[in-house]
């Protein structure tokens, strides 16, 4: 378990799909995150068992201080020669958003890879219009790379998406 100032991190269990499922399904969480079609019970417990017997990809569960999960963070694309990885990270209900949880989480796992693991570069993509989520981003060291035009297809309309990579120098884990 990796414990942030306001969070932990712990490998996703079969135990949390029901929660999971819940948060992954929300409308505004499918809207930042895809939008993607909603997640029945059959296909998590089957991600969940591509995911753990997979050694380029690692889900956790951001708990709060009380251990209620509220959230999820998935490294993927881990490639351990290069020291790099891309990573997604969802806080599951409005009530838990800008309260910290998403930064300290992100500030965690960030501080763990690249001090206990030497790990050089992680990457994102994320909708140009999620203007909280990349204030986040920025403030962990985060830097704009690119812009895939017209990448999704949400509200009846394209929109782009920004590549943006953190470099283990340019980590900001105290801001």
């Amino acid at each position: 378990m990796l414990k942030g100032r306001l969070t932990s991190l712990r490998p996703l269990e079969r135990s949390d799909l029901p929660r999971f499922i819940d948060g992954m399904n929300a409308e505004e969480v499918m809207w930042h995150l895809g939008p993607h079609l909603p997640i029945s019970d059959r296909e998590a417990e089957a991600w969940l068992e591509r995911v753990s017997t997979n050694e380029d990809s690692k889900i956790f569960a951001i708990c709060d201080r009380d251990g209620k999960m509220v959230g999820e963070l998935a490294l993927d694309r881990i490639h351990h020669r290069n020291r790099s990885a891309e990573l997604v990270i969802a806080i599951f209900d409005e009530p838990d958003w800008n309260r910290g949880y998403g930064t300290d989480a992100l500030r965690t796992l960030l501080r763990f890879l690249f001090e206990q693991m030497s790990f050089h570069r992680v990457q994102l993509l994320v909708h140009e219009d999620n203007e909280r989520a990349i204030h986040v981003y920025e403030k962990l060291g985060f830097v704009r790379e690119g812009r895939l035009r017209d990448e999704n297809f949400r509200g009846g309309r394209y929109t782009a998406s920004l590549v943006m990579a953190v470099l283990a120098d340019e980590f900001r884990p105290d801001d």
